[in-house]
């Protein structure tokens, strides 16, 4: 498995989706408005570790696998 093959989605109580998929090189973070971003690893995390500790607790966390996604 691979990182580009995976998509972290952050849903908020409003229904609104942030999310972060790896392509290539580099991370791309989906704004909940639709707006695409770079990211660094870092970023990423730290929009993820306060939902993984329960700090964010109107925000759900959701991880989906692409077997055939490469990321390209």
């Amino acid at each position: 498995m691979k990182n580009s093959q995976f998509k972290i989605n952050l849903i908020l109580k409003s229904g609104k989706v942030q999310s972060f998929r790896r392509k290539g090189e580099r991370w791309e973070q989906t704004s909940t408005a639709g707006r695409l971003h770079p990211a660094t690893a870092e970023q990423v995390l730290n929009h993820m570790l306060p939902v993984l500790a329960k700090k964010k607790r109107n925000v759900t966390l959701e991880v989906k696998y692409y077997k055939g996604l490469g990321g390209k």
